[in-house]
């Protein structure tokens, strides 16, 4: 479906907040899926996990951008990486997530009704938004500077997105 999309609408950019078992046998068309987008030209940016262990697929693919949660909180510690964000090895045995971004604590759109907004009536703002803590929260946060990485330079593929945020982001002073 992404496939088909990106030539009517341009899709350069694909969030997958979403994740499942590394070992999990379903998981394999997942991950193969995000690997053949990223072949055609979308940078698939995707969760780590919430589960403090190995990172999630689609996110321990070497090609995607995982990302993780961080606790940006305006007072210490800063920057912090809750023990609940996933990270391990990806496939090749290289470190993931590639990055961190906010995830605690964030605003976003409210799905009323929805299993989440109907289990966390404390945690709306409002009638329209919603605060929330995870990794798909961090995902979309790095989908966002991805997108506005691209559109800076329309000729650049997934792998030069990846490297220029990836390449310029603050390291953490924690494994």
């Amino acid at each position: 479906l992404a496939d088909a999309a990106r030539d009517r609408f341009n899709l350069r950019i694909l969030n997958v907040s979403l994740g499942a078992p590394a070992d999990d046998p379903a998981t394999a068309p997942l991950t193969e899926a995000v690997e053949r987008l990223w072949a055609d030209g979308i940078t698939v940016v995707a969760a780590s996990g919430n589960e403090g262990g190995g990172v999630d697929a689609p996110g321990l693919d070497p090609y995607v951008i995982t990302v993780g949660a961080a606790d940006a909180a305006p007072a210490p510690p800063m920057g912090t990486v809750p023990s609940w964000s996933s990270r391990g090895p990806d496939f090749a045995g290289r470190a993931k997530p590639d990055l961190v971004a906010p995830g605690v604590g964030l605003v976003g759109l409210r799905a009323p009704g929805s299993t989440i907004d109907l289990a966390n009536p404390e945690a709306r703002v409002g009638d329209h938004y919603f605060r929330g803590s995870g990794t798909s929260m961090s995902t979309a946060v790095v989908a966002g500077a991805a997108a506005l990485v691209a559109a800076a330079h329309p000729e650049w593929g997934p792998d030069r997105v990846k490297a220029a945020l990836t390449g310029t982001a603050d390291p953490l002073e924690q494994p």
